[in-house]
């Protein structure tokens, strides 16, 4: 990339999982994450659990203005092509192909599709979780993918000064991801002797600052989400482990530092949380980073290097949604 100050060269950092998407762009790069991500779930569940049950997919996928402001789009209109039908039928197309390409060997019916940027991943938990509850479902299969590697988000991120670099060392850098999660009822795992993770209390709320409004980032709906998670687990231990979306913006930092200053006036636990950022490892994957951090943290659990046995996951919008949910080993 060059300078948008002197036109000079400068090294931009990027994620990208060149054994799955290089050489591709756009929607192909996305079908390529969703195959993988597909072929590795039926990797790791040998027994496919879930031929003969009932089961349906619950998709959190990107739109063209997942990682655009409102305000961005005032400023620049002609750099973001508009959310329309045909591009959500584009993406319906995409997932399909990756489907078929990953010869996944169940059902193929999709029970809810969320294009709601970051918190998209956390809607379609819900979702999930509600129809395992009604009984419309056995088992349910959370995939979340994004991209921000692609040639026009590239470029897009670095006119408007937010990607890490020279210039701008509070920018982001660039990744990508597929991510799977296989759900069921915590009552159909242990009828069936599966040591499981278990994921409790994902809530959502509305409480939240828009990171392009004139109003201050408070953390109000972060700590709230934080606060309502908190209530349903009683911390165990002196310290917290939390895994956050942060992705080094200051925005997200500024939020990040009043909840943690709320949170700590109510619980001693965050006076010194130990805090991971996927982003950190993998770049920010934007509406993939949930579901990601939520894959990490099983992963910790099933290899045994986890800091502790629970963990909150939390996520910040570029809106006013907050969200968060605990995983817990057994």
């Amino acid at each position: 990339m060059r300078s948008n100050e002197d036109g000079r060269e400068e090294p931009v950092i990027g994620h990208p999982v060149s054994l799955l998407t290089s050489g591709y762009e756009g929607n192909a790069r996305l079908c390529r994450l969703i195959q993988g991500s597909l072929m590795d779930l039926m990797a790791q569940n040998s027994k496919s659990p879930w031929l003969g049950r009932t089961h349906r997919f619950y998709l959190a996928l990107p739109n063209h203005l997942s990682i655009h402001s409102h305000q961005d789009s005032l400023k620049n209109p002609t750099n973001l092509p508009p959310k329309n039908q045909g591009y959500l039928e584009s993406l319906a197309k995409t997932v399909n192909q990756a489907i078929e390409f990953s010869n996944w060997n169940g059902d193929r019916s999709v029970g809810h599709i969320s294009t709601n940027g970051r918190i998209a991943a956390l809607e379609t938990i819900q979702v999930a979780a509600a129809d395992l509850t009604a009984g419309t479902v056995e088992l349910a299969i959370i995939l979340a993918v994004d991209s921000l590697l692609d040639e026009e988000t590239l470029t897009w991120l670095h006119q408007s000064g937010r990607l890490k670099c020279d210039g701008a060392p509070s920018g982001l850098q660039p990744g990508e991801a597929g991510a799977a999660l296989l759900l069921r009822l915590e009552s159909d795992a242990d009828k069936n002797n599966l040591s499981s993770i278990k994921l409790r209390t994902p809530v959502i709320n509305n409480n939240g600052t828009e990171f392009d409004s004139d109003q201050p980032l408070n953390g109000e709906g972060l700590a709230d989400a934080l606060s309502q998670v908190g209530q349903k687990h009683k911390h165990q231990q002196n310290r917290i482990w939390i895994v956050s979306d942060h992705n080094g913006e200051y925005d997200r930092a500024t939020e990040w530092g009043h909840a943690l200053l709320r949170m700590r006036a109510l619980n001693q636990a965050y006076a010194e949380p130990i805090f991971w950022y996927p982003a950190a490892w993998f770049g920010d994957t934007n509406v993939a980073s949930l579901l990601l951090a939520a894959c990490s943290v099983s992963r910790a659990f099933e290899r045994r290097y986890a800091v502790m046995d629970t963990a909150i996951i939390a996520t910040t919008s570029n809106g006013k949604e907050r969200g968060a949910f605990l995983l817990t080993l057994n």
